[in-house]
């Protein structure tokens, strides 16, 4: 039976090691394409909420959640109800509203840049590991 070289040894630590950045890499545009989607909904949340004012007793149609509206008529289109954690629901006046909408925007979008750099950092560790390895087992 032929014993693994040190070589060998060290093409497997690095060949370990690089699937273990692609895996991340994986995970790191997954959580990128989820904030996205989420500043996406809260920017429409942003122009609905600003679409409300002056539609006191107008007919609109509510989402109740996958893809079931109901038919409702705005009583005081001038507050809305905000989850703000923990299962709890406030009533905020409009311009609150937006406020804790840009609020999540921009925690989101700051979550993203950071994301976008380890992004760039596993592009570059999976490149040079890429390249090692090539090295190492030509």
């Amino acid at each position: 039976m032929a014993e693994i070289t040190e070589k060998e040894q060290e093409a497997a630590g690095m060949q370990y090691a690089l699937q273990l950045y692609q895996e991340r890499y994986g995970n790191v545009n997954s959580a990128m394409a989820r904030l996205m989607n989420e500043i996406t909904s809260l920017r429409e949340s942003d122009a609905a909420v600003s679409s409300l004012h002056g539609k006191a007793g107008r007919p609109a149609m509510i989402n109740a959640g996958m893809g079931f509206m109901v038919d409702a008529s705005l009583g005081r289109p001038d507050r809305v109800a905000v989850a703000i954690g923990g299962r709890i629901i406030a009533e905020k006046s409009i311009d609150e509203a937006k406020a804790i909408i840009a609020e999540r925007v921009s925690a989101r979008e700051a979550a993203l840049g950071r994301l976008r750099s380890e992004r760039k950092e596993l592009e570059s560790a999976i490149y040079s590991l890429t390249r090692r390895l090539q090295g190492a087992v030509a």
